[in-house]
This record gives structure tokens, C-alpha cells and sequence, in this order.
């Protein structure tokens, strides 16, 4: 029923219908400057990767797709939004509907029934929140403590503006007496988290003189507010409390902002709290995440494998910081990222090295780092010695763990044979260890599932009811799309598909004349099948059909040759001809491979009747080869 209420099922034409009402040149336009070029518009790719100055990135507006002739990417509006900005395309289908103004489809009939007028939407809520602190911010006179403690800090106008940063006054009812004057009830408001009461009637900020940092989605909702306060005072740093959108185990600070650098420079580095994020973007490192005060979860790893396999973790230089980092590196590895790690100067963070070092120093740093396995092996082996056997037993305990859970196979062996070689033992005694500790904890699970399974009927629940929040947590339901891949695709399906999808009069007369019977063999079989199937449930709208198809083909650069020449040049004369051409050349393959079916089938001693047949099926080759 959770899963009910809360999640949303995208189908094709849910989805068919945000293409529609999305403009790719509008929306790409916002990332390079494109200018028009007779049937698409022109600019140099946007694609950090791909570093050009001479503008060979196409954007089709009637086609609604982008191709660069440079760099090779293709594919539509969604494909830009995952390939730009890391967005998976639940994610981007759900922009791309909120910017187009569409109301995201609920799953069933019970889910709407459960949406009434107490509900809110708490994303358009702490937006409001996040423009009343911005305003709060902006308001105060240039000598003011905040103004003062972002200037010494080194946040420039321009850092303040990226990042959505505010203040929260030293107010007991800032926020809650501008959201009462939009007629929100305290009761409706509940669930924000930004608010506490003393006794059920009067209510009181939560953050109160405080410089707020909005924590955005990777599709730029705000789903909560980290505050830090302007002295020493405790606590320092405060998030919002966890609601319906807002889960810290799986949210970073700063990746709406910061996707597109992590994905052009293949890597990320991890820090752990919003300030250290914005020093390392302000001296230049981009490619930056922050946790929220919280321990790195295995969402997070999920979530940042989206982006790059590769990971520095950069913590703070006690003991503490190192714990966390070797904590963190658990997660990562398990997830199947390659994870590297800088262990800085005691009592220092991020932030204050880069105030002693500068970019170079932490650049220094990156280029020293050593993968955090290795880091972490080396403290363990410091702590225990390898001069006794029970030393050796001591660490090979310890490592054990951490090695089992090693996601990529390859990297364990190697973690292996370095793990052995310092140690001085054999690989075979160490993957022993390993394989007791697994075996240990595979019963230690079992026993644990048995008594858990138990418990819950003897009280009367559902088995699978434990798992029920965990369900719910799975908010998009995306329809099952099966990948197209193409390997081995030869000139003629490749220029028949394209030519097809370039002219609607050719994809007419290609699909009333080829059968998929004529296509048997060829990997583009399943493609003519969609593109017919498309087309017939839709044929007004095949100005979005090569855009649809993106979603289903790989690689996408596949429908994007007819934008090149020299297909892009033909005239309309000349596009029927090579469609008739293609639909003659398949017929007489077809043909062929039927009569050596048959000259197979009959053996060499035909008959007066199959001899006729043989004669009429050359003569119809003749027929489609035509006049010379």
C-alpha cells in the first residue's frame, strides 16, 4: 500500500507526452550557444569531455534530438539530462515534466484518493523557504556578522548565488510567520521539520541565526536546509530532520551543482559537510560531494556509481576523520568503485589546509593518494606488528571483512595478493580466512532471517511488513524499456532506418512494402518492429518518433546519421530512390536465400514441377534486378 500512495508509474505515453511538450534546442541552449543552420541549429559541445572550438554539436528541433560530429554522442532530451547532468531518466522524465508544468501521474486510484487539501507538496514548500532565506540574507547591511563571516570565509557574490546560500535571523518566527501568511496552518506545515512547539498551539523556528545551505536533489528540488551557526555555540552545524523527501543516507550536498564536472573529469572527491565543499569548489576543485554530517551509506555508493567508478575520500585528519573515511571505504568498495584515499595533518579539515596550502598543495595530495584499502592496511598493520603469528592472525581478522565484501572481483585478487605478500603468507591461507569469516556471517544472517521471519506471524504481521518502509522508499515505477544493441549493422539497414526516419513519405513506403519476413537475419529487424509499431499507434506525431526510438537503441549515434552527409544533403527525389533501392536489394536477397532453401530441399533430381518452380523464382530475381 506504501508503494501505492507514494509511487509513480511512468508509461510510455506519460512519457511520449513530456517529449512533447519539452524543446531540446531551448533546454541544450541553456549549456552552448547554438545557432540556427537551415534544418538544425549548430554550437560547440557542451559535454565538458569533449574540450572543441569549432562548433560541430547538431541539434535537430524537428526531430528533437542532438548528435555531436565531433565526440559522437547522440540522443534525445532525456539522454542529455543523464549523459549532462547524471540524472537517472525516472529523474530526468520527472524534471522535464515539472519544467513543462505536467502533473506527475499517480500509480493507482488509491494513491490519488489519498491526496486531499491538508496535503502539501514539500519540495514547493522549502523552495519558498529557500527564497525567504536567500531574501534574509541579501537584506542585511554589509557590516552585519553574516555578511562578515561569508567574506572571511571567501565566499564571493557569485559562490553565495551557485550554491542558494542564506540566513536565517536570530527570529523566533521568521519562517513560520511568512508561511502563515500564505495561509499555511501549522498543522499542514507539520512534516516541514522546520518548526517545534512547546505546547501543541505556539510554534518557534527550528534555525535561528544560522547561515542556511539549501540541500538540493540532483534535479534542483530543495529537499532540506543545513544551518551553521556564526560563533562557537553548539551545536554547530544542524540539518532539517528527515521527511518524505528529504532521506540523508542518501542525498549529497552540492551534486545538483557539481554531476557534470564529477562526470567529465571521471572522478569524484568525497568530503563530509557543506563548507568544505564550497572551499574545494572555490579553489577550483569541482568534482566535489559532501555527506551531511552522516556516515557514507550504501545509497550513497549507489548513488555516486551513476557518475564515476572512481572516488578520493578526503575526511579530516583525526582520528575520527580517518575511522569515517575507513567506514566509508567499506560501502564504496562493495558497490564496485575504486576508491582512493588522503589521510591530511592532524587537526586539519579540508578547508583549513587549503587555507595553508592552496590549490596546489590538495592538488599535490590527489596526486599522492593511494588507494584507501592499501591506507588502511597499512594502519593495521602498524597497529598490530608482523613480527608474530598472532599478529598476522590479528590483521588477517581484521582485513578479512573488508575483503569479502570487495564488489569487483579483479580488485579483490589484487587486495589479496598485496594483503599476503606484506604479511608474508600464502594468497591461499589468506582467501581461507576470508572464506571462514563469509561463512560465519552467511549463518549468523540465517539464524537472524529464521528468528525474524518467526517473530512477526507469531504477532500477527505479514512476513515482508519490516520491508515495507524500504519498499516505499523506491518512489518512481518506470516502464520495463528493452535495449535495442546493434553491432553488426551493414550500410544498406543502416541508410534504409535513417532515410526512414529522415521522410515521413519514405517510412511510408518502406513500411508497406518490407515485411519482417524480408528482415529476417538482420540485427535492424526489431527496430523497423518498433518504428512500425510507433508509428502506427501515433502517425501525426512523427516529428518525435527518432527521439522516442533514442530511448530504446544503443548506441544512439545509430539514428542520428541522417543529420551527416551525405544523407542530411539528398533531395526528396533522391531519399525515395535509395528506398527503393534498399527495398529491391532486401527482395532479392529474400529471394535468394529462398531458392537455395529450395535447390537444398530438392536435391539433384528435380522434377518437371520443381524444375518450374526453380525457373519462376530466377525469373522474379530477374524481375527485381530490373532493366540494366
Amino acid at each position: 500500500m506504501l508503494q501505492e500512495k507514494r509511487g509513480l508509474f511512468f508509461d510510455q505515453d506519460f512519457i511520449d507526452k513530456v517529449m512533447q511538450s519539452s524543446d531540446i534546442v531551448e533546454l541544450i541552449g541553456q549549456y552552448t550557444r547554438l545557432q540556427n543552420k537551415g534544418r538544425s541549429f549548430m554550437g560547440t559541445c557542451p559535454f565538458p569531455s569533449h574540450n572543441e572550438k569549432t562548433p560541430s554539436f547538431s541539434v535537430s528541433d524537428d526531430k528533437q534530438l542532438y548528435h555531436c560530429f565531433g565526440c559522437g554522442k547522440s540522443g534525445n532530451i532525456f539522454t542529455f539530462l543523464k549523459e549532462y547532468n547524471g540524472l537517472s531518466f525516472p529523474e530526468a522524465v520527472e524534471y522535464l515534466a515539472k519544467r513543462a508544468g505536467l502533473p506527475l501521474p499517480e500509480r493507482s486510484v488509491a494513491a490519488k484518493q489519498n491526496k486531499n487539501s491538508n496535503q502539501i507538496d514539500l519540495k514547493k514548500l522549502n523552495e519558498i523557504c529557500r527564497d525567504q532565506y536567500r531574501k534574509a540574507l541579501s537584506d542585511l547591511p554589509e557590516g552585519h556578522p553574516a555578511k562578515v563571516y561569508l567574506a572571511n570565509r571567501g565566499l564571493t557574490v557569485d559562490l553565495i548565488e551557485l550554491f542558494h546560500i542564506g540566513f536565517a535571523p536570530d527570529s523566533w518566527d521568521f519562517i513560520s510567520a511568512e508561511l502563515k501568511k500564505k495561509n499555511y496552518s501549522f498543522k499542514q506545515l507539520s512534516e516541514l521539520g522546520l518548526f517545534k512547539s512547546k505546547d501543541g498551539q505556539s510554534y518557534y523556528d527550528v534555525f535561528r541565526n544560522r547561515i542556511i545551505f539549501p540541500i538540493l536533489s540532483p534535479t534542483g528540488d530543495v529537499l532540506g536546509f543545513g544551518g551553521r551557526v556564526l560563533d562557537d555555540s553548539k551545536p554547530k552545524y544542524l540539518n532539517s530532520p528527515e521527511t518524505s523527501v528529504f532521506k540523508k543516507s542518501k542525498t549529497f550536498y552540492g551534486l545538483y551543482e557539481t554531476a557534470k564536472e564529477i562526470r567529465a573529469q571521471d572522478y569524484a572527491i568525497v568530503v563530509e559537510g557543506y563548507t568544505d565543499l564550497i572551499a574545494l569548489y572555490k579553489f577550483g576543485f569541482k568534482n566535489v560531494v559532501a555527506t551531511l554530517g552522516t556516515a557514507l551509506t550504501e545509497e550513497h555508493a549507489h548513488l555516486i556509481k551513476r557518475y564515476t567508478k572512481n572516488v578520493i575520500v578526503l575526511f579530516d585528519g583525526d582520528s575520527a576523520g580517518i575511522n569515517a573515511s575507513e567506514k566509508a571505504m567499506r560501502h564504496l568498495l562493495k558497490e564496485g568503485l575504486l576508491v582512493k584515499g588522503i589521510y591530511l595533518p592532524e587537526n586539519n579539515d579540508p578547508d583549513s589546509f587549503l587555507q595553508k596550502h592552496g590549490a596546489e598543495g590538495l592538488n599535490l595530495q590527489i596526486q599522492k593518494a593511494k588507494d584507501l584499502y592499501i591506507l588502511y592496511l597499512d594502519r593495521t598493520i602498524k597497529k598490530y606488528g608482523t613480527a608474530q603469528v598472532s599478529d598476522k592472525m590479528n590483521i588477517a581478522g581484521e582485513v578479512a571483512p573488508v575483503l569479502g565484501e570487495v564488489g569487483l572481483g579483479s580488485l579483490r585478487e589484487l587486495y589479496v595478493q598485496e594483503t599476503a605478500f606484506r604479511l608474508d603468507v600464502e594468497e591461499s591461507w589468506l582467501l581461507k580466512v576470508v572464506a571462514e569469516h563469509n561463512q560465519r556471517q552467511s549463518a549468523l544472517q540465517a539464524r537472524y532471517s529464521s528468528h525474524e521471519t518467526a517473530r512477526p506471524q507469531a504477532e500477527g504481521l505479514m512476513p515482508n511488513e519490516k520491508n515495507a518502509d524500504k519498499e516505499a522508499e523506491s518512489d518512481v515505477f518506470l516502464a520495463q524499456i528493452e535495449t535495442i544493441k546493434l553491432k553488426n549493422v551493414s550500410v544498406l539497414e543502416r541508410d534504409l532506418i535513417n532515410i526512414m526516419l529522415m521522410d515521413e513519405n519514405c517510412l511510408q513506403l518502406a513500411l508497406s512494402q518490407i515485411t519482417p519476413q524480408m528482415l529476417q537475419g538482420l540485427e535492424v529487424l526489431p527496430i523497423f518492429e518498433k518504428i512500425s509499431s510507433l508509428y502506427g499507434q501515433k502517425p501525426t506525431d512523427f516529428g518525435n518518433l527518432t527521439a522516442v526510438l533514442m530511448s530504446f537503441v544503443e548506441p544512439k549515434s545509430f539514428l542520428a546519421w541522417h543529420l551527416k552527409k551525405p544523407l542530411s544533403e539528398l533531395t526528396s527525389e533522391q531519399r525515395t530512390r535509395m528506398v527503393n533501392d534498399c527495398i529491391a536489394k532486401l527482395k532479392t536477397t529474400r529471394e535468394r536465400a529462398k531458392m537455395q532453401q529450395t535447390l537444398k530441399s530438392i536435391g539433384s533430381n528435380p522434377s518437371p514441377e520443381e524444375l518450374e518452380q526453380i525457373v519462376n523464382m530466377k525469373k522474379r530475381q530477374w524481375d527485381l534486378k530490373g532493366p540494366k
